[in-house]
């Protein structure tokens, strides 16, 4: 029978942690730095002797206010027996859980939002792969779900999460040994393998989300001199329990027949990160007398901006805005765009219509390149603009830690004198505060000027104090181009 499930993108990201004081701010900043904004976060305390409850009390109400669920164990009592009790209570009110450990790290942005996407189309199960901080890559992958899991190994380990509702079919017994005791290690084995045996509605996302703190001299595998690899000998005992027990029914087969030689790759399309698409610029109708005269201005001087805005409507934009971007594009020789944005039709309007100005994009995500590329084909300009496909690189400036596209992927491209960033690709307060530093080897020494834009004014202020911080002689312009843009300016181009 195909039991109904509510199909809720609300993220429970449950975390545990003993003596992890070291790690759990960095783990909470790693969680916060995701684009999926529904998310609520169950950390459990397992008792520690050290800081680690104050540091994540700490990071919960600055990162995630009204948002978390804190609790402290006043005895340790391991990750199995804490989901069993606090997950259990928790999980029915969220669409799907995730499981992330106190001294580890989410390194994919988009990931939660990625997993949500999965969960709205009908998946059970989602997870990543990983890496550890020693340098080594998981071996996870797909499942075929022609056959049991049991018999396909440990494939699902990080980043790992579940539809809520299957948790409450999983009796606590799942968690215990043979007398009742609770398993005390590993418990992500425990609690994988019986939501795995309740669906075949599985989904491996190929892709590096998750970084496994390998070095944590606490962990399991640390602490036993003949462990192997990853596994020390309590933990695989603790495993050959938990295949041990009796698979629960499968209530949820594929939902499409697939035959074994093609399932494993039919679970495993490739992966497509979901990055938030919002209109470049606040889209202003042209009522007011000014907005008309800068429309009809526009138009006069670059015919072109017709055709942009018939095959990209989402990037119309408030005229006045579009007029100081095009004198902008006009002064220009060489522009950089980054985060393949709505924008980018218009740029190439301008750089068609002023016949000075050659335009480069930078971005990590498909979808939007795949977007961009169909707005430009269609406005017969396809060849006016050079699209290039970067990774996503880790950048750290002060407390600021994020992901933007790799800069390094533009090598031999600089120097640029125009460059536009276009935050709503990786969150506006991470671009604010990483934009700058970031695209800074790319500046052209002759005068530059860079635009960060669509953020709003503490956003800007706060940018503004950091980079003129970083370099006091640089013109900085809060609220530029009508109000959404910081706009940075070198003094070699007064």
């Amino acid at each position: 029978m195909d039991h109904p499930i509510a199909l809720d993108s609300h993220a429970l990201v449950f975390m545990t942690g003993r003596n992890c004081e070291m790690y759990v701010g960095d783990a909470l900043k790693s969680l916060a730095r995701q684009t999926h904004d529904e998310v609520h976060v169950l950390f459990v305390d397992d008792a520690s002797e050290d800081a680690t409850a104050d540091i994540a009390r700490h990071h919960l109400a600055a990162l995630f206010p009204g948002r978390h669920t804190m609790v402290v164990n006043d005895v340790s009592w391991g990750k199995a027996r804490s989901a069993s009790t606090h997950l259990r209570a928790l999980a029915p009110q969220y669409g799907f859980v995730a499981v992330l450990d106190a001294d580890d790290q989410l390194i994919e942005p988009t990931i939660l939002a990625t997993m949500a996407r999965e969960y709205a189309e009908g998946c059970d199960v989602v997870w990543t792969n990983f890496v550890t901080d020693r340098g080594g890559t998981g071996r996870n992958q797909a499942l075929d779900p022609t056959l049991s899991p049991r018999l396909q190994g440990w494939r699902t380990s990080h980043f790992f999460s579940f539809r809520a509702s299957l948790f409450a079919n999983v009796d606590p017994s799942y968690f215990q040994d043979d007398d009742g005791r609770w398993l005390t290690a590993a418990c992500d084995f425990a609690i994988a393998f019986p939501i795995l045996d309740q669906t075949r509605r599985y989904r491996f996302l190929p892709v590096n989300a998750y970084r496994y703190t390998a070095s944590n001299p606490y962990s399991h595998h640390n602490l036993d001199p003949q462990s192997v690899g990853l596994s020390s000998r309590h933990q695989a005992a603790s495993a050959r329990i938990v295949l041990a027990k009796p698979a629960l029914p499968c209530t949820r087969p594929a939902r499409e027949a697939v035959d074994p030689v093609s399932a494993a790759a039919a679970v495993a399309r490739p992966w497509a990160p979901v990055v938030r698409e919002r209109t470049a610029a606040p889209t202003v109708a042209a009522t007011d007398p000014w907005s008309a005269a800068a429309a009809a201005e526009l138009v006069r001087r670059c015919p072109r901006v017709l055709a942009a805005l018939r095959h990209a409507p989402a990037a119309a934009a408030d005229p006045v805005f579009l007029n100081d971007l095009h004198a902008a594009v006009g002064r220009a020789r060489r522009v950089l765009e980054i985060g393949a944005s709505p924008l980018l039709g218009w740029l190439a309007a301008f750089a068609a219509d002023t016949g000075t100005a050659t335009i480069t994009s930078l971005a990590a995500d498909t979808d939007r390149i795949n977007a961009r590329r169909r707005e430009l084909r269609l406005a017969g300009a396809e060849t006016s603009v050079q699209i290039i496909e970067s990774r996503w690189a880790e950048l750290t400036l002060g407390d600021t830690t994020g992901y933007l596209p790799d800069p390094g992927a533009l090598d031999g491209q600089a120097p640029f004198d125009l460059v536009i960033v276009a935050p709503d690709a990786w969150g506006a307060r991470v671009a604010a505060n990483l934009a700058l530093p970031a695209v800074a080897p790319l500046l052209s020494l002759e005068g530059f000027t860079v635009h960060l834009q669509g953020v709003d004014a503490d956003v800007q202020q706060d940018a503004a104090a950091q980079w003129r911080a970083l370099a006091p002689e640089l013109e900085l312009l809060c609220g530029d181009f009508g109000g959404s843009v910081l706009t940075v300016i070198s003094g070699a181009t007064n």
